[in-house]
């Protein structure tokens, strides 16, 4: 078979529209303008002979034939950038790991000594990545990532971490100076700390069928770790993460009152497809297992 391939820059246009579903946004990180791109892709459509995004006045989405061809490219790069990465530093290069801050700071910093001990030759370069922005774990100078969220990625390789919820946390210190709380209604008495913004904590009010308005108080970090310390702090109670507040509950300096949670959103091992073999991508992902 002898099946001609589309332009290498139409799909590269294609790829970046795609896990943007902006065209715009495409054209910025392909350092083109807007109208480069959407030719790029009419060329592709033209060529494909049918239609990868159905466009709107200000927003594109992809269709089901550009959802099915999404997956087929991603994985189709991916497989290029492993290569590629396998070529440039070896199976032994350095280790590009990508993670939140927060798991970062509260579940990996505290055990690196281990890791060095237990592995003295991994060149581990660790990368903090927002925690609402996509942690690209597929981009060339990434090995391997830490993902929150249900465990579906396209062109990655998915393995189950660390599961929990979010609930709401304080220190333990108010508990015992007299705070109430023993419903979720007694929230509104209490200040509430958010991160970014406060549709997290919105949610859960509405969730547990709570007034959603009621969750507009308090101070917006854009830093989850701060949240932490200003819960451990005693300043107001914290939408946290069970997986990461859980040696501070078990050493009685946080408490988590309430049997009602969030939506369960789990840690994962995250790397592109193909490259699990590689001997530093196994041997970090089997000690990140074992922990």
């Amino acid at each position: 078979m002898n099946e001609r391939l589309p332009p290498l820059t139409a799909l590269r246009a294609f790829d970046a529209a795609a896990r943007h579903e902006s065209f715009s946004r495409a054209a910025d990180e392909l350092s083109v303008t807007h109208a480069a791109v959407s030719h790029q892709i009419k060329a592709l459509e033209t060529w494909l002979g049918l239609a990868l995004f159905e466009r709107r006045t200000r927003a594109v989405t992809l269709t089901p034939s550009g959802q099915e061809y999404r997956a087929v490219i991603e994985d189709a790069f991916n497989q290029i950038r492993a290569g590629t990465a396998r070529v440039r530093t070896g199976p032994d290069g350095p280790l590009h790991v990508t993670t939140t801050p927060a798991f970062a700071v509260r579940w990996l910093a505290p055990r690196l000594g281990q890791l060095w001990n237990e592995h003295p030759e991994l060149d581990l370069r660790l990368h903090e990545a927002s925690w609402r922005r996509e942690l690209d774990a597929a981009a060339p100078r990434f090995d391997l990532g830490i993902r929150l969220g249900a465990g579906q990625w396209p062109g990655l390789d998915a393995i189950l971490l660390l599961r929990g919820h979010l609930t709401p946390t304080l220190g333990a210190g108010m508990l015992s100076s007299g705070a109430i709380l023993e419903r979720s209604e007694d929230l509104a008495r209490h200040t509430l700390l958010h991160e970014f913004d406060r549709r997290a904590w919105q949610e859960w009010f509405r969730r547990h069928g709570l007034n959603p308005s009621e969750a507009e108080r308090g101070p917006v970090f854009d830093d989850i770790n701060l949240v932490y310390g200003a819960a451990l702090s005693g300043h107001g109670v914290g939408l946290l993460h069970t997986a990461l507040t859980a040696a501070e509950v078990a050493a009685g300096q946080l408490a988590q009152p309430f049997r009602e949670t969030g939506e369960e959103t789990n840690f994962y091992i995250v790397y592109p497809r193909g490259t699990g073999a590689l001997p530093k991508v196994a041997r970090f992902r089997d000690w990140l297992l074992a922990q």
